[in-house]
């Protein structure tokens, strides 16, 4: 119910900066620790109101710079309906983004506005398949169908595929018969 409510309100534009900003301070008490890889990377949601900001672009740059954080240790995850509300903005952003090493994820894969001309299009660099196809991935056929066509679709973009609420045994055992994805819990 919060986050739903943030979406609605201009209150998303905020939490989002804050997040990012906290972010970013859990990185640096990271460095000082020593436990800050290379390959280390965090996920972040962006909200399509934040990505839609004129300066989006400056306020990321403007809190890593402040923390001495590289581009490469942040993930944005933006959803289907995120990106395709402006696509070209979109894409123009995600490019100038991933020119400063942040990577791009497409979270939520299937729930949205699902279209193979606008994947091919955005520039992401992983496919989260939703939970909802996930949950019955060893019952339903067409769930079972279906992943495996996404699967097969990011295989030939070459984008890594990350399957959503993965919890049972069974589904984990499917996932890893079917094909080489990334595994998230609910």
């Amino acid at each position: 119910e919060f986050i739903p409510f943030l979406e609605e309100s201009a209150m998303i534009i905020e939490v989002g900066d804050k997040m990012l900003t906290k972010v970013c301070e859990f990185l640096v008490q990271l460095k000082q620790r020593g436990l800050l890889t290379a390959s280390f990377k965090i996920a972040v949601n962006i909200s399509g109101k934040q990505l839609s900001e004129a300066d989006f672009i400056d306020k990321v740059t403007n809190v890593l710079r402040k923390y001495q954080i590289a581009g490469h240790y942040l993930e944005f995850e933006i959803t289907e309906s995120v990106a395709l509300d402006n696509l070209k903005d979109t894409i123009n952003k995600i490019n100038e983004l991933k020119q400063i090493g942040i990577s791009f994820s497409l979270d939520d894969f299937g729930t949205g506005y699902s279209s193979l001309s606008h994947l091919k299009d955005l520039p992401v660099d992983k496919l989260k398949i939703d939970q909802s196809f996930i949950n019955d991935i060893n019952v339903d056929k067409q769930d079972e169908n279906l992943v495996k066509a996404i699967l097969q679709l990011a295989v030939n973009l070459g984008i890594v595929t990350v399957a959503e609420g993965v919890e049972t045994k069974e589904q984990v055992e499917w996932l890893k018969e079917n094909g080489s994805m990334l595994l998230q819990g609910y």
